[in-house]
Order: structure tokens, then C-alpha cells, then sequence
């Protein structure tokens, strides 16, 4: 796993104004989160299905989950009925 060098961010995102000098720090932010949301996804279902730590999978699985299905008891999507949805409020609880 490659480590996080600041330094390193930090001229990346010099490159990005130069390349891009119409855009604010808030239009780079949001263009940056845009382009790397595939790979934000799959890192968080990589992590549900193999983090060695419990918590990390369960905080993962049930973030995933919301996103998908939304909160139980927020959203009208929950289905009280189905196996699945029961088995998986239970989980959450």
C-alpha cells in the first residue's frame, strides 16, 4: 500500500490550479471527489467483505447498505416482510 505524502498532495494540487485556473478550490474539491467515487466504493465493499477488524466491516457493510436500501426506519423502501430487510435491521440494531 502506498503511504500518504503530503508534500507530494500538495504539488499535485499546485498542477491541478495551473491546469485548471478558472476553477475555485471548492470546484477542484468536488471535481477530485467526483473522478475517484468508483474507487471510494469498491475500497468501502472491500473493506466489508475483508477488514480484518469486525467493526470496520460491520461500519462498512451497514454504510453500504444505507446508501443502497437507505436508513431502516427513515426511508420507505424497508420491507418488514422481507426475510433479507428483517435479518439485516437486526444486524443494524
Amino acid at each position: 500500500m502506498q503511504e500518504w505524502d503530503v508534500e507530494n498532495a500538495l504539488r499535485s494540487l499546485e498542477i491541478e490550479k495551473q491546469v485548471h485556473p478558472d476553477e475555485s478550490s471548492e470546484d477542484i474539491a468536488k471535481r477530485i471527489f467526483d473522478e475517484n467515487t468508483v474507487p471510494a466504493a469498491l475500497a468501502l465493499v472491500y473493506l466489508a467483505q475483508h477488514s480484518p477488524n469486525e467493526k470496520i466491516r460491520l461500519d462498512s457493510a451497514k454504510y453500504v447498505l444505507e446508501r443502497v436500501l437507505g436508513k431502516i426506519g427513515d426511508d420507505t423502501k424497508y420491507d418488514a416482510n422481507n426475510p433479507l430487510e428483517r435479518l439485516l435491521a437486526e444486524i443494524v440494531d
